[in-house]
């Protein structure tokens, strides 16, 4: 396995989502509930924990990123 396959299956916990982004856990438990977000999956069942895949986030933050500077350089030209 290299390391591009190896990078696919590794997973950040809710908690690592929220120190990363600055977002509440009850925000992305709710955004999961309502089908917002980035991609995640359920382990263990109804009480199981919640991992994010990490390319999956990367590509999911990245993309907030870029509409995030899409809009300021809109309201400059305003």
């Amino acid at each position: 396995m290299n390391d591009n396959q190896v990078s696919e299956y590794m997973c950040l916990s809710d908690k690592d989502i929220s120190r990363i982004t600055g977002i509440n856990l009850s925000t992305l438990r709710n955004w999961r509930r309502s089908g917002h977000g980035p991609v995640y999956m359920k382990t263990g069942g109804k009480n199981g924990s919640v991992l994010y895949p990490e390319m999956e986030f990367m590509k999911w933050f990245n993309q907030l990123k870029e509409q995030a500077i899409l809009e300021l350089e809109k309201n400059k030209n305003l």
